[in-house]
């Protein structure tokens, strides 16, 4: 998405004329694989533009090379329409004609994840090395910005070189194009900025002098910026097919010019840079500013159902699957590479800008959350393979609730869980369903076989009569219960094993004196011959730990598909002391009597109110709520109120109206109900209905007068001894042309904010500088990838969010935290809009970005004392992203069990785990940590399993570093400076696993 530069001469004199100048040619593409058009129309462009590539190659060898645009996912896309043109693209890109790589797709790099860039690398690096080598540079011309930790990133895979357009700020000014560029920890990368971005010499005409012409005024405008002899000059641009006659353009202009151009490469520019390195002032930031080029920051919140199921996703994968995988496969299990890159491979499809920032065409991001479902599928039948591993190995002859803690700290937390009743006791299904609904039985025995469990079993040839025949009395009435009991057939269902186990196999049938089933009942062999009671949570010792039932429900058994069942379900909350990244086992029993616990920090709940041992909250009748922090004795009035506002922009850019307008929830709300009442977990509810214009008016000057109603749920749970407000909201969004946001006041009149980034923490001014000469005016929204913090004193509040990736600042109540929880817009690109002075792409209606429909918002408040890190504030919003997960286990004969197994635990705490995975290419698990803080840490990682060796990797897992010393086996020691990743190759010793 090719944005023009605004043309100006920088505030530097350079002694470099243009007739002495040399220029580096690049033909290249610059590939969307969707926008405007969906990826397989643009993959059918593809095929011609590669068709004519591979033609040109052939016929012209002074046609030297071309550019991909630094992916390699291109080679997919057309391999797999012309897989019988595999050897000639490998041939081309094998002799240097052809630069692939290095990324698999080009990402947007605010929008996704740190450990997502790095894979993003990974993949692209193990496919150009299919095909040849990848280019080693980072060329990322065209994301929205450029995060502080790409430099480290970068180099992390052995690039020593950056080349990108958009973000540049006042800084290039005296930088100039070439600078050395800077991470937060030192790493530097050589850097090229293209001022007129890539596609400078895009479209040369076709009369040859007209083109020379056209070359020689571009390297007029580049001398001003170029620190040295030689400029890069840009043939292509969106979607560009290669331009035959270039050599002949060449051959023209180096006949009537003193310095001479030729058509080269990105490596071959960034050699002569980096001649020049000692020259070249340095900058350590991130590049997030619009002074040549458009930003367009809007997209952080455009399409937020995007940005919330990649974020949900991006932490399955990395922390989830893969840890999980990765502790299976220590326990035996091979473990499921192929798989986990094929779930990565969908996800990181969604990363490029076009597609993550939600700016292109409806049918793209229905495509898109296609492929999220892809990945989620695959994620979520690796994490049960792995459960069917770890729980073998803390399984036996008692019923259990097998734990894992993702985070590698210990902590005390919450957990909730729903088991099926059946595993323990007789259950009650739900609908009654019949075999023959038309048969009129003429005894209560034909009845109850009938029954379509029962009738099952008959079809397979087993017509068994009852195990037992009783009378009970039911309501006043006398009915028959006859019980059955299946278990021993399961023999005879051989291969279907793990479905027969996910049903009840023992019915009690109970038909009244009418012949109707009134009743029917059913439990595993394993369980109890009860028909009723809670459960009981005992600890490996015997000892009975607190928990607190949240109700029973009956839910689709999605395990049965022998015979569609509802099962009944309890859900149950405890508070459970874990360590770092294992997992542990509870017993599991029936509770033969209601038991009281004393809890520490229990929560209490009253008609509008929660409370604990750290905090208490009070719904006001205005429908915010107040927040008093116990141990600083501060109160944060008026949170969670809804701000909406007009919003005439685009899927790039909010734009306010000329007749701007804000709306405040204030007494919208209709109710407040307790849901539950601690002392584990304490829950409220509120219920209203915000009125909202309908939409803008059709002259975008305001909005219109017609109102609908946008109906709301907002959840606030509060969980014993913790300072978290988690917090859900169910927003029914029936108005357009709006921005929706919820407002945090925090009062602590700070002029400064923190929220995280890539692999960074960064500190953020609360108001942007005004640049009326600007190309695009810098908006006072900033991004986030988990959370937002600001404190003065004693006053602390952060906001740590699910996918909601954007805020601002607003003056008012001491600093208020908005959090944007949806951008509703009605067009891909716009004219006429005061945030942007051009089009930003195509001008097409995309009615989908109104974003209709209900909606879901997680986020959580958690107040505190001294800043983000002095609080320690990271591990609480990492222990809300990442909870404890708890599963059922299954009795078995076994007289081997574990009842806790670790897999690693990190010290200190502002280190922070990003990735645990098996190599690439060894036996060994990949680790992978950052330090988050400002000061260096000598940190440990404490495996639960004997360590053969330990081992410095790039992120690449190349060697660079020798062998780490492992203190008793099992412990790595190692300092890391701060904001430093850290990439570990592990192997164990098999014998002893």
């Amino acid at each position: 998405m090719c944005a023009q530069s605004l043309f100006s001469v920088p505030p530097r004199w350079i002694l470099l004329r243009e007739d002495n100048l040399d220029a580096i040619i690049i033909s290249e593409t610059h590939w969307d694989r969707a926008w405007y058009h969906t990826f397989q129309e643009f993959r059918l462009k593809l095929v011609d533009l590669v068709d004519k590539l591979l033609n040109i190659l052939d016929t012209d060898p002074n046609f030297e090379h071309f550019t991909f645009d630094g992916q390699t996912v291109v080679l997919e896309d057309y391999l797999a329409v012309r897989p019988y043109q595999e050897n000639r693209l490998r041939s081309f890109i094998q002799n240097d004609r052809i630069s692939i790589g290095p990324w698999y797709i080009l990402p947007d790099e605010y929008l996704v994840s740190g450990e997502a860039l790095i894979r993003n690398l990974l993949t692209g690096k193990r496919i150009a090395n299919e095909y040849g080598t990848p280019m080693d540079v980072g060329y990322t011309p065209d994301p929205f910005g450029h995060v502080s930790q790409l430099p480290q990133i970068l180099a992390g895979f052995g690039y020593d070189s950056a080349i990108f357009a958009r973000g540049a700020g006042d800084e290039v000014d005296d930088l100039g194009s070439e600078f050395i560029w800077n991470a937060p920890e030192g790493t530097s990368v050589h850097t090229h900025w293209l001022p007129l971005s890539y596609g400078n010499i895009a479209n040369l005409p076709e009369d040859i002098d007209d083109a020379v012409s056209m070359i020689t005024e571009v390297i007029h405008e580049l001398k001003d910026w170029s620190n040295i002899d030689t400029v890069l000059l840009m043939n292509g641009s969106d979607h560009l097919e290669p331009q035959a006659h270039l050599p002949e353009i060449v051959a023209r202009y180096n006949e009537n010019h003193e310095g001479k151009v030729k058509i080269g490469t990105l490596p071959e520019f960034m050699a002569l840079v980096k001649k020049h390195a000692d020259e070249f002032q340095s900058v350590s930031e991130e590049f997030r500013q619009s002074k040549y080029q458009n930003l367009l920051s809007g997209v952080y919140s455009t399409r937020i159902y995007l940005k919330q199921e990649n974020e949900r996703l991006q932490r399955k994968m990395e922390r989830l699957v893969e840890p999980m995988a990765s502790l299976a496969y220590l326990l035996g299990k091979e473990y499921p590479a192929e798989k986990i890159r094929l779930a990565w491979k969908y996800l990181l499809k969604c990363h490029p800008h076009d597609d993550i920032c939600g700016c292109s065409i409806d049918e793209v991001h229905e495509d898109m959350m296609q492929r999220f479902r892809w990945t989620d599928e695959i994620a979520d039948s690796l994490i049960a393979d792995s459960w069917e591993r770890i729980k073998e190995r803390h399984a036996d002859s008692s019923h259990s609730l097998v734990l894992f803690n993702p985070v590698p700290y210990a902590r005390r937390e919450v957990v909730t869980c729903s088991i099926p009743l059946s595993n323990l006791r007789f259950a009650e299904l739900g609908d009654i369903q019949l075999y023959d609904p038309a048969l009129q039985p003429e005894s209560p025995l034909e009845a109850a076989k009938n029954e379509v469990h029962i009738a099952f079993v008959r079809q397979q040839g087993f017509d068994m009569n009852p195990t037992s025949t009783r009378e009970i009395s039911l309501n006043g009435d006398t009915v028959t219960e006859f019980e059955f009991d299946f278990s021993n057939l399961i023999a005879f269902f051989p291969g279907m094993e793990h479905i027969v186990e996910e049903i009840p196999t023992i019915y009690r049938i109970r038909v009244n004196s009418e012949n109707e089933i009134v009743e029917v009942w059913g439990r595993k062999p394993h369980a109890t011959t009860a028909m009723d009671g809670g459960i009981q949570l005992f600890d490996e010792t015997g000892n009975s730990i607190p928990h607190q039932s949240l109700g029973t429900h009956l839910e689709p058994n999605t395990d049965s598909t022998l015979v569609q069942d509802e099962h009944e379900v309890i859900r149950i909350a405890s508070l459970i002391d874990t360590e770092g990244l294992s997992t542990c086992t509870l017993k599991l029993g029936l509770e033969e009597e209601h038991a009281s616990y004393k809890i520490e920090g229990e929560v209490q709940a009253g008609e509008n109110w929660l409370e604990n041992n750290i905090v208490r909250i009070v719904v006001a009748e205005t429908g915010t709520i107040s927040l008093l922090d116990k141990r600083t004795k501060e109160v944060y009035d008026g949170l969670l109120e809804f701000e909406d506002s007009e919003d005439i922009g685009d899927e790039y850019d909010y734009c306010p109206a000329p007749n701007h307008k804000s709306i405040r929830s204030s007494n919208t709300l209709q109710s407040v109900e307790v849901i539950h009442e601690g002392p584990i977990l304490g829950q409220l509810r509120m219920t209203g209905e915000f009125s909202l214009p309908s939409s803008a008016d059709p002259k975008r000057r305001g909005r219109v007068e017609s109102t609908v109603v946008c109906p709301y749920t907002i959840e606030l749970t509060m969980k014993a001894d913790s300072p978290r407000i988690e917090t859900r909201i169910l927003f029914e969004n029936n108005a357009e042309d709006h921005r929706l946001r919820i407002l945090f006041p925090t009062g602590t009149e700070a002029e400064t904010c923190h929220a995280d980034s890539a692999f960074d923490v960064i500190k953020r001014p609360i108001h942007h500088q005004a640049h009326e000469d600007w190309y695009q005016p810098m908006p006072p929204t900033y991004p986030l990838r988990s959370f937002v913090s600001m404190n003065s004193g004693k006053r602390g509040l952060t906001v740590a969010t699910k996918g909601l990736l954007e805020f601002e600042i607003l003056k008012g109540q001491g600093g208020t935290v908005a959090l944007t929880l949806l951008r509703c817009v009605g067009w891909l690109s716009r004219i006429g809009m005061k945030t942007r002075s051009d089009t930003a792409g195509p001008v097409m209606r995309t009615p989908g970005a109104q974003c209709p429909g209900l909606h879901e918002f997680e986020f959580a408040l958690v107040p505190h004392e001294g800043d983000w890190l002095e609080a320690n504030v990271q591990t609480e919003v990492e222990n809300y992203l990442l909870p404890l997960l708890a599963e059922y286990g299954t009795p078995i004969d076994t007289s081997k069990n574990e009842e806790r197994t670790s897999l690693v635990k990190v010290h200190p705490e502002p280190v922070k785990i990003s990735a645990i995975k098996k190599a690439e290419d060894s036996d060994g698990l990949i680790v992978r940590v950052w330090n988050c803080g400002s000061e260096k840490h000598s940190s440990t990682l404490e495996f639960g399993f004997p360590i053969i060796e330990a081992t410095t990797v790039n992120l690449a897992e190349e060697m660079n570093g020798g062998r780490i010393e492992v203190e008793n086996g099992t412990v790595v020691h190692f300092d890391i400076p701060a904001k430093r990743i850290r990439t570990f190759l592990v192997r164990f010793d098999d014998g002893s696993l």
